[in-house]
């Protein structure tokens, strides 16, 4: 690619990030699919376009409502004090754990503060609709596969426990009765009977800081015709979730599992949820890879559980996830100055952009 003096590689939004957009290298494997979509929101914001908030509600269940770009990001998107830091730590939460952990998909800061302040830790999951799952189903009832990494559930569960700093003895006195009887947590067939009490705790811990819960996992969404590489025209949007409705992607899942006492990836993640927030009521700290390399119940632990389109359309079933509000032609407004032949078309929404024809023609 040929850049003039005067053209700016760039993605909308992001003016300040620990990405130079010019350079190829910042375009590889797992770099678009988090930059793509916190432009995505930035664009969305700068046309009034709000993304769909999913919370959990006093009985248990996500409901939809909107949320600004300033609760999102923490800042105004417009601000030119707002940083976007891709695959970083948020250090906030690092006197709560013990070892390393990895980076977050993304860390917003303010730039007004020295040294810069942490606003806000996001994961960002990527999806399109509609999965093999549903592909033949009608488009009310198609959804995105989700998969979610075992990172995603350290960040949780330190999201989780910074709202009870200051008050572990909660945690303790109601997983407590739980966990005593638990002498080894990767013993199958010996914790498998505590699943039922042990989601009736989790749940329990979620509801008495609900008002509390924040933006957690930006889920844009990108519709094709059908499973083709072709964009559809009404094309792009954005779901956010709540750190306590993500919960409800597996904890739903392994409470209806919990009678047969069969514990599938779903149950494992609220095994590993409860522990590490035990040790943390305990000792004010947990260890998220111990805790993840010891409860494998005998399954690969390189991704703690994946949900279909079928499941996801449950939580996401909307207008937005019909018929989506941006449209395959703005992507001419969010990836500037020639940067789409930056992209990578073994990818899956990569070769969908660099196939569908005359979205960036002149």
């Amino acid at each position: 690619m040929v850049l003039t003096a005067n053209t700016t590689p760039s993605l909308f939004g992001l003016r300040n990030s620990n990405k130079d957009f010019s350079k190829k290298k910042n375009w590889g494997k797992n770099q678009f699919n988090s930059t793509f979509p916190a432009s995505l929101a930035c664009f969305m914001g700068s046309k009034g376009i709000l993304p769909v908030y999913l919370k959990l509600t006093e009985d248990l269940k996500v409901e939809h409502s909107t949320i600004g770009l300033e609760e999102l990001f923490g800042l105004d998107q417009a601000s030119p004090n707002l940083y976007f830091g891709f695959e970083n730590q948020f250090a906030t939460y690092a006197p709560l754990v013990i070892g390393k952990f990895d980076g977050i998909d993304l860390v917003t800061m303010d730039l007004a503060k020295s040294p810069a302040f942490p606003l806000r830790g996001l994961e960002v999951k990527l999806t399109a609709i509609p999965d093999n799952v549903t592909r033949n189903k009608d488009l009310q009832l198609q959804g995105p596969e989700i998969v979610i990494r075992p990172q995603s559930i350290y960040y949780l569960a330190m999201r989780i426990a910074s709202y009870y700093r200051e008050d572990k003895d909660f945690i303790r006195e109601t997983l407590n009765p739980i966990c005593m009887h638990i002498r080894d947590w990767s013993d199958h067939d010996r914790v498998a009977p505590y699943l039922g009490r042990l989601i009736d705790a989790m749940n329990k811990i979620l509801l008495n800081k609900l008002q509390e819960q924040s933006p957690f996992v930006m889920q844009p969404i990108w519709r094709s015709d059908g499973v083709s590489l072709r964009l559809a025209v009404d094309c792009f949007d954005m779901f956010v979730w709540s750190d306590m409705a993500f919960t409800r992607l597996f904890v739903d899942l392994a409470a209806r599992a919990s009678a047969n006492r069969k514990l599938s990836r779903q149950s494992r993640t609220v095994f590993w949820l409860a522990k590490m927030l035990f040790d943390f009521s305990v000792f004010g700290q947990f260890n998220p890879r111990e805790t993840k390399d010891t409860i494998t119940f005998g399954a690969a632990n390189d991704k703690a559980f994946a949900v279909s389109g079928q499941v996801t359309n449950g939580y996401l079933r909307s207008p937005e996830l019909e018929t989506p509000r941006i449209k395959s032609i703005d992507l001419r407004q969010i990836i500037l100055c020639g940067c789409h032949l930056y992209l990578q078309p073994e990818r899956r929404l990569d070769a969908a952009i660099v196939t569908t024809q005359g979205i960036f023609d002149e």
